[in-house]
């Protein structure tokens, strides 16, 4: 009689541990679904967040269009011997870039972004460069020739074509 009951203690506990065992795979697979769409909401917040292109709110032209303009229009599509050098956020109108040792002072007449085209680079200055200034609007561009980098050149970085 006493092996009856702990055979049936045993097959009791048997069944409870199956049971057991069976709650911990459904609260597992529970858990891994949040946590794979956890996953999948943070990793569309990073494709969509931290890869957007920075634009004005009225920009049509976003930096690495600039960047293109720049290198045809302006390089030849070669940059071989140049270094080209942007402010990695747009100028408003009104923004203003001085050349540094001289009284050239340039006025953004719209919003834009701006280059800096070391022509000589390696040389001291004072040698030939260009400052560009490239509408967000519809990537119309002037160019202005220079002598002097700008004195916001700690602001600015280099343009890897």
């Amino acid at each position: 009689m006493k092996d009856n009951r702990s055979e049936t203690r045993r097959a009791s506990a048997l069944i409870v541990s199956r049971y057991k065992i069976k709650e911990l795979e459904m609260c597992i697979k529970s858990n891994l679904k949040v946590v794979t769409v956890l996953l999948l909401f943070t990793l569309l917040y990073l494709l969509f967040i931290c890869c957007e292109e920075e634009k004005s709110e009225n920009s049509n032209i976003t930096l690495k269009q600039a960047e293109q303009i720049i290198f045809i229009e302006l390089l030849d599509s070669n940059d071989s011997g140049k270094v080209v050098y942007e402010l990695p956020y747009i100028m408003n109108i009104g923004d203003t870039v001085k050349a540094k040792g001289g009284d050239s002072t340039y006025v953004a007449k719209d919003d834009c972004w701006f280059f800096f085209i070391d022509d000589q680079p390696g040389y001291r200055w004072v040698h030939p460069c260009r400052y560009s200034f490239v509408s967000c609007d519809d990537g119309e561009y002037i160019v202005i020739d220079e002598r002097n980098e700008p004195e916001n050149i700690d602001s600015l970085i280099i343009v890897n074509f």
